[in-house]
């Protein structure tokens, strides 16, 4: 994990455009390949990240699929309703609002928590010792000055999308027990989420808004709730959902309008693209109708 002071070079920010947003804003990345701290920062990613996967994959979402399966499951169990309201909302710049040190206690409790104090013989103390440097002595140039990041990770470090992941582990535990004893689904890609109600809208935006009072940091923006019209005779639940897109915070009209066609079928494992804008954890992306293989 050594640098090589021949090869490391210091990171550098720019910017890319987020095109799906109003406004179209820039996302702040930092290109750090060639950092002092990349080695120690993969090495963490290395370690947590497979922890994270095995104990969280209940509440994680992987993509667009894997969303439509778990509704899938959600239909089969007979809890899609005439009420049934699918939510989605974003976390405001996850990445650059991490606080460092609570995001390392974090991490101390994960392991604790799954009762992992060592990970390949690398204790608890030693991974929190990395983590901080990884964190802490991320200094970077941007129009001919230096600057140390003080809040939040570098988005181009390997480790940060493992530590933003277990911070939002932490901070959903209270809107993941509320969805289980209420039988719904919750699921999160990084810093998107996706839930579904029967409760009132009254109700669902009260939560909504409790779930942003929960750390100063993190902040719910772009929430979409939208009303399920079932599906006609002869079709599954599934195969005619219609997606109306609100502001629950805000009150604002409709902003949008999505009509998503399914097929359920016996097998799905063939892919038939087809272009969407919906209600997905990844913004913007092709959704796919699924058909049966002949």
């Amino acid at each position: 994990m050594m640098p090589d002071k021949n090869k490391i070079k210091l990171a550098y920010l720019y910017f890319v455009p987020k095109p799906h947003k109003p406004g179209t804003p820039l996302r702040p990345i930092g290109s750090g390949m060639s950092s002092p701290t990349i080695k120690i920062s993969k090495m963490l990613d290395e370690l947590i990240r497979p922890l994270f996967d095995k104990y969280v994959k209940q509440t994680t979402l992987i993509d667009g699929v894997h969303l439509v399966r778990q509704l899938e499951k959600y239909v089969n169990l007979g809890l899609l309703k005439a009420t049934t309201h699918l939510c989605t909302f974003d976390i405001t710049d996850l990445y650059t609002m991490l606080p460092q040190e609570e995001s390392i206690s974090i991490l101390k409790q994960f392991r604790r928590h799954f009762n992992h104090t060592h990970v390949r013989g690398m204790t608890i103390d030693a991974i929190e010792c990395l983590a901080r440097i990884v964190l802490n002595e991320n200094f970077f140039s941007y129009n001919n000055q230096y600057y140390r990041q003080i809040k939040g990770g570098a988005i181009g470090s390997p480790f940060t999308l493992t530590l933003a992941n277990i911070f939002m582990w932490h901070w959903e535990q209270p809107l993941v027990e509320h969805q289980k004893k209420s039988n719904e689904l919750y699921g999160r890609y990084i810093d998107d989420i996706f839930l579904t109600s029967n409760d009132s809208i009254q109700n669902l935006t009260k939560m909504l808004e409790d779930a942003n009072a929960y750390h100063p940091n993190i902040k719910l923006t772009g929430s979409g709730i939208s009303p399920i019209r079932l599906s006609p005779i002869g079709l599954s639940p599934l195969a005619n959902v219609h997606c109306t897109f609100t502001n629950t915070f805000g009150g604002a009209s409709p902003i949008g309008e999505s009509p998503l066609y399914f097929r359920q079928y016996g097998l799905w494992n063939f892919v038939n693209w087809r272009k969407f804008t919906v209600f997905s954890p990844i913004q913007s992306v092709e959704f796919r109708q699924l058909a049966k293989v002949q």
